[in-house]
């Protein structure tokens, strides 16, 4: 029972969330009108329950530090984070109190939840019923019901969305001509005006520790004004990119969190960010210019100022650039005795000379300010002595990095004895904490992950961190986030050897506050994705700080749960690096025949199936049979797991015959253990179903699938929606055996069961407009059906936007009907607009390319227009004999065309 509190948790978040969204603070409050949204009345209740409340109680509960904090803010998703756990605790902790809020979930009626446990891997689960789905040890499979609609980009307002990053420095001194510059670049005239005001691109470009980011910041503080959105991204690889523009969606559109991927969220925000105008948005640390040039290029709106910071002196072409150099002399000494509180008249002479040691690098002279100011006895003179016992020869000597490292590098080890005397005098545990912090990602570490790690007085270690300017505190309790310098990081990474046991602690805590911070389940409860999303930057940090022969076990457990999270957002690529690290541990960490080793590899097996890359999934499916049934036995539930995962990517290999075996020994396993009603067995059914129709024996899919349907709709109610993906698979069936009368009214319910779960204009409700256009064209019903297929590209448009690859498959599909009705005058633009997009998306030479080219050439021949059809056939019959060779059925029928077209040839 104690097990199902995070599902439990996960079911209740969507009305907790929105009655917070309504009520603010004021959420436990008796209130005298009831919301007239039925959520959000559901909501409140469940919160005054939980927190002390009760319906008949005409007082106000307090409510706790989270939840008040989150009304403040509440897209923010550290505050969620923090809220989730507490709401976990509360119903862990009474048991009773559990069951009634489960009553009342059900009550509610609109979220229907199924709960089943896997006892060392996954189910085969999911929208498409081919495809695997591995979930890790004893994870609950939940299905959750939310009701919410994703607005199209340009119908939301935003309001006023400013999380941009504030200054840091305690003085900003000596780049006021730079931020003048910056200034007047970014005023272009007529910013006002979108129409007249071009999208300008900046670009910051200097050496690490210099402070670009900086005068970005205070460009940001002085200027906030102008703006109606800010937003801060730290850039330093494509998928950071996409997570800030994620993050950037859900912030100005909360649902689309709930029911998109990352990379669709990130074109959500790329959407509004075309349509809109007085929006600044920053790229901090860019790397390569390539990871963001696509996002500029796309974001070339009227009104819009994109900055971007960087190292990389290269060409950034169509941008501004500022490049910072060093402070002055004068400048940094003025910056050193203002922070330092050392402004005698005898003081300005060794500052001078202390800023020439550091290299008259800002964030250097800052931090050497900050020391100066807390060691109260330590004058310039006598700090310049303990410098010089730092020599910068002796960091010359080391065989990697750059200037500012060494010279970091000697502010630390100038340093380190102070902290360690405070920590000693004060009980504090400054130093572990720093090196900790310095193995995750510098900026914006969560107060969820900061509380984990085993440090002596917390609070007053991170107060004497910050008093050095050796850290940054953002935020209040819950919502306090920490950033550290990344130079700084480097720095206290490299001063010790990879196997020095402080360095091994650190890794090891860092590693163990992030997977304690990690929420449960991170494949099934959306409720947990804000938190994950923001912990990925620091996942990335700690797999890039661990040596390549790790042996840590949480390390691969975290790795794992990430590859989960990563594969429910559509970022393939990287749930697959991911898993393929996570498994690498655990065969050095359990050995080959290990059953977790199973799950690491059926996860690595998804990712590469999810690729497109089944061939390689297949062994690595099969050696996770092999592990599972040698540990279990045969006619354990795991088994039938890893025998449809198996089944499925041979069904994706267009190998239906070798599959069939595997799904029916699946069934069988699954019926003996779990019963003919389990909705696995659905899942199985319809996986069977699919094979018996890639077999042509659709007569045989048709039973199965009614009898699929009639589970799903037992185990989750009538008006799931994946009790909309089985009615579709039925009435897929009905078609392929020329039966579409039948197919229309499944189809027909598909289509409202899907419109009532997500809501009219949910990229899911393409699927069903389209299965039943199909279904109503063949009853040559096509005036119904046209107007189906021309709302399935318009959804697709407002939720990808005009140039997708998917809004070129919506526009073929919509100009083949045309065609098929004698229009082809009205099909032409349709497809050639098909064509560009795909051209643009997959380039010149792609198979989907000749697809598209095939069917323009069609049109042609339609409007009598062979001269211009042939050149069309002749390009999409090279594409496609390179792709697929002269044998494929494409390259012959193309063949046979063209010699109908040029007989004397």
């Amino acid at each position: 029972m104690s097990g199902d509190i995070p599902a439990l948790v996960g079911q209740a978040w969507p009305y907790v969330s929105a009655a917070i969204t309504a009520y603010g603070a004021a959420v436990l409050a008796k209130a005298q009108d009831e919301a007239v949204d039925a959520t959000v009345g559901w909501g409140r209740r469940i919160l005054r329950r939980i927190f002390g409340a009760a319906e008949d109680d005409s007082g106000d509960a307090e409510p706790p530090r989270p939840l008040t904090a989150l009304a403040a803010d509440p897209d923010d998703g550290d505050l969620q984070a923090a809220l989730r756990v507490e709401i976990r605790n509360a119903l862990a902790a009474d048991l009773v109190l559990a069951e009634e809020i489960r009553a009342m979930l059900a009550q509610a009626g609109s979220t229907t939840t199924t709960t089943v446990r896997a006892s060392h891997g996954g189910v085969a689960a999911g929208r498409d019923i081919t495809g695997p789905f591995t979930t890790g040890p004893n994870s609950p499979i939940t299905i959750t019901r939310i009701h919410t609609e994703v607005r199209p980009a340009g119908d939301v307002d935003g309001g006023e969305t400013r999380p941009f990053e504030l200054p840091r420095s305690a003085k900003f001194v000596g780049r006021e001509d730079q931020l003048s510059r910056m200034a007047d670049l970014l005023d272009a005239p007529g910013f006002a005006d979108p129409a007249a005001a071009p999208v300008i691109r900046l670009v910051v470009q200097g050496m690490g520790g210099i402070g670009k980011s900086e005068l970005v910041r205070v460009y940001g503080a002085r200027h906030r004004d102008r703006y109606r959105l800010m937003w801060w991204i730290t850039a330093d690889g494509p998928d950071a990119i996409t997570r800030g523009l994620a993050a950037l969606a859900a912030a100005l559109h909360p649902p689309i969190a709930l029911v998109q991927d990352l990379a669709e969220q990130a074109r959500w925000a790329a959407a509004w960010l075309r349509t809109h105008d007085r929006w600044l948005l920053a790229f901090d640390n860019v790397d390569d210019p390539g990871n963001v040039r696509e996002w500029v290029d796309l974001l070339a709106r009227p009104g819009g100022h994109i900055v971007i910071t960087t190292r990389r002196d290269v060409y950034w072409p169509g941008a501004h650039v500022i490049t910072l150099n060093v402070l002055s002399e004068e400048a940094a000494a003025d910056l050193l005795m203002t922070v330092s509180g050392r402004t005698g008249p005898a003081d300005a002479e060794h500052a001078a000379e202390i800023v020439r040691e550091l290299g008259r690098l800002p964030v250097a002279v800052e931090q050497a300010a900050a020391f100066i100011r807390m060691e109260r006895t330590t004058s310039l003179g006598r700090y310049l002595a303990g410098l010089h016992d730092h020599p910068e020869e002796h960091y010359r000597k080391r065989e990697e990095g750059t200037t500012e490292q060494r010279t970091m590098a000697r502010l630390w080890d100038a340093h380190l004895a102070a902290l360690r005397r405070h920590d000693q005098d004060r009980g504090l545990g400054s130093e572990h904490l720093l090196r900790v912090l310095a193995h995750l990602a510098p900026d914006n570490v969560p107060w969820a992950v900061l509380v984990q790690p085993p440090v002596n007085d917390l609070d007053g270690s991170l107060r004497l961190l910050a008093s050095y300017s050796m850290i940054t505190r953002s935020g209040e309790d819950a919502a306090e986030t920490v950033s550290t310098h990344r130079l700084f990081q480097s720095v206290i990474r490299t001063g010790l050897d990879y196997d020095d046991p402080r360095r091994r602690a650190a890794r090891d805590d860092a590693v163990a506050a992030v997977l304690s911070a990690a929420p449960p389940y991170p494949d099934t409860d959306p409720g947990g994705w804000p938190a994950w999303r923001d912990l990925l930057l620091h996942i990335d940090a700690l797999e890039a700080h661990h040596p390549p022969d790790t042996e840590s076990e949480n390390l691969s457990a975290l790795l794992n749960m990430a590859a989960l999270y990563a594969f429910t957002q559509g970022m393939v690529e990287l749930g697959h690096r991911y898993a393929r690290r996570a498994l690498s541990i655990a065969e050095v960490v359990y050995g080959p025949d290990h059953p977790t080793l199973a799950v690491r590899l059926g996860n690595l097996a998804m990712s590469l199936y999810g690729l497109d890359r089944s061939a390689e999934a297949v062994p690595l499916f099969e050696r996770a049979l092999s592990i599972t049934e040698a540990a279990l036995g045969p006619d354990h539930p795991d088994v039938a797991i890893r025998l449809s995962n198996l089944a499925a990517c041979f069904l994706a290999l267009d190998r239906p015959d070798e599959a069939v075996p595997l799904f029916k020994r699946a069934m069988t396993i699954t019926a003996a253990a779990q019963g003919l009603e389990h909705p696995i067995m659905a899942t199985l059914l319809s996986n069977l179903a699919s094979c018996y129709l890639r077999l042509d024996r659709p007569a045989e899919a048709v039973p199965l699938l009614e009898l699929a349907l009639e589970i799903t709709e037992i185990s989750l109610g009538p008006d799931h929606p994946t009790v909309a993906t089985s009615l579709t698979n039925l009435a897929s069936s009905f078609r392929a055996l020329d039966r579409p009368a039948e197919a229309v009214p499944l189809d027909e319910r598909a289509l409202a069961v899907t419109e009532a779960a997500y809501g009219p204009h949910h990229p899911f409700m393409t699927t069903s407009l389209l299965n039943l256009a199909k279904s109503l064209h063949a009853l040559d019903r096509s005036d119904e059906a046209i107007p189906l297929e021309e709302k399935a590209l318009a959804i697709t448009e407002a939720a990808h936007g005009p140039d997708h690859p998917d809004v070129a498959i919506r526009l073929g599909d919509l100009a083949s009907s045309l065609l098929a009705l004698d229009r082809p005058d009205e099909a032409m633009p349709l497809f050639e607009r098909a064509l560009a997009i795909t051209e643009a998306a997959h380039g010149p030479d792609h198979p989907d390319v000749a697809i598209s080219l095939g069917e323009l050439a069609a049109c042609q021949l339609a409007l009598d227009r062979p001269a211009e059809a042939i050149p069309l056939f002749e390009r999409a019959l090279a594409i496609t004999e390179a792709a697929h060779g002269p044998d494929h059925p494409d390259t012959v029928y193309l063949s046979e065309e063209l010699r109908r077209l040029k007989p004397h040839d």
